[in-house]
């Protein structure tokens, strides 16, 4: 996902202008690294990854998919917009 997705300009250009990113990783081969970061998997109850979560403003999750359905940029920025928009449908 990072070298299709979250890597590219576009998407960065594009998703950071409604959102804020923010990206935690759980390395295989850093176990330090894994471990600083898994209170967060916890408190979020991360599944699986790669988890992508969606936040209002004020900290209320309002979404959560696995980032791999969306396997490319223009699919991923659709979804976020999709996403988006539901939630102030909601």
């Amino acid at each position: 996902m990072r070298k299709n997705v979250f890597s590219k300009k576009e998407f960065v250009d594009a998703a950071s202008k409604k959102f804020i990113l923010v990206e935690l990783d759980f390395p295989k081969g850093d176990p330090d690294l894994k471990k600083k970061n898994q209170p967060l998997a916890e408190k979020y109850k991360i599944e699986g990854f790669p988890t992508v979560i969606l936040f209002t403003p004020e900290g209320k999750e309002f979404t959560r998919f696995f980032a791999s359905q969306y396997p490319k940029s223009d699919e991923f920025l659709k979804h976020l917009d999709a996403s988006l928009e539901k939630k102030d449908l909601d």
